[in-house]
């Protein structure tokens, strides 16, 4: 029974020795640094001279890095048109704003019939929108 007993508490041990391996080595591969959508097959920028007509791997990479920083013509939109509910002192509202060609949709909870319509107004002062979808719904104390 001793024998037992000890076999079963070195089998934990050796099941937690795996665990925590497992949990480290992936903890390690989380934190190497690659940017998103590196890939291990990719040549660094320094590797070798690019063909002619053809630009270094670096400065697409670069290129790719500054256009991806940049809103999406729908965030941007969205975001102005928070701001300006923000600005009208609304910013309280439960409010979910998404943008999609120019179409905003307005989805969350307002306190009234005048705080509702008085961001579908407000969404649609904002230079851009071409429709004000208002699916806020009224719940009192919100």
């Amino acid at each position: 029974m001793k024998a037992d007993r000890a076999l079963t508490i070195e089998t934990r041990r050796a099941w937690r020795a795996v665990v925590v391996l497992a949990l480290l080595s992936g903890l390690a591969a989380c934190s190497k640094g690659e940017p998103s959508g590196a890939s291990a097959s990719a040549p660094s920028p320094g590797a070798q001279a690019t063909p002619r007509g053809a630009e270094p791997v670096a400065a697409v990479a670069i290129e790719k890095r500054a256009t991806a920083s940049k809103p999406s013509p729908d965030e941007a939109l969205a975001a102005t048109v928070r701001s300006r509910l923000t600005e009208a002192g609304l910013a309280a509202l439960a409010v979910d704003i998404v943008s999609a060609n120019g179409a905003i949709t307005l989805y969350g909870t307002a306190d009234s019939s005048k705080t509702r319509d008085q961001a579908a107004r407000l969404a649609w002062s904002v230079e851009g929108v071409r429709s004000v979808a208002n699916e806020l719904v009224i719940i009192r104390g919100s």
